[in-house]
């Protein structure tokens, strides 16, 4: 495989794994919002945050890519080039669907938070922006990979 390809592959799979993990965590959010667990949904936010992030960056990498590849780039023009390669074709499908699933669900957390607006300027006043520098540097205890859990209490 050649290492355009490969880049593809890579930027692909990374976009992939940041949809799905998008789609994994709003219901969480969207949990937390409703018994208004302030501590889970801005965990659950950061992590939507931070994946939004990689997903939108990947998604200008995957469209370079094909702009190199091909001069422009065209969704029909980048289905006939992914073709070469059925693997690939198959993951950008996959990617297709993640996408647009993630951004359904966002669309759905989006709406909860304008019918309750009173607890989501609680969660901004008090939250502060995703910060992956002050997050990792963060005294909070971790445990199962959330913050704020201790001994399953929340």
């Amino acid at each position: 495989m050649s290492s355009k390809w490969k880049a593809l592959f890579d930027d692909m799979t990374l976009f992939l794994n940041a949809s799905e993990t998008i789609i994994q965590t709003v219901p969480t959010a969207r949990t937390a919002a409703a018994q208004f667990q302030q501590g889970q949904f801005v965990s659950a936010m950061d992590t939507i945050e931070l994946q939004t992030h990689i997903a939108g960056e990947r998604l200008q990498r995957i469209q370079a890519e094909c702009k190199q590849a091909m001069g422009a780039y065209d969704p029909e023009i980048m289905r006939r080039w992914l073709d070469q390669q059925p693997a690939a074709a198959e993951l950008w499908q996959r990617c297709k669907t993640a996408g647009e699933l993630a951004k359904a669900e966002l669309t759905l957390l989006q709406e909860m938070m304008q019918a309750n607006q009173a607890f989501f300027n609680q969660v901004k006043a008090s939250a502060s922006p995703y910060d992956p520098e002050l997050r990792s540097e963060s005294d909070a205890p971790k445990l199962y990979g959330k913050r704020g859990i201790i001994s399953g209490s929340e």
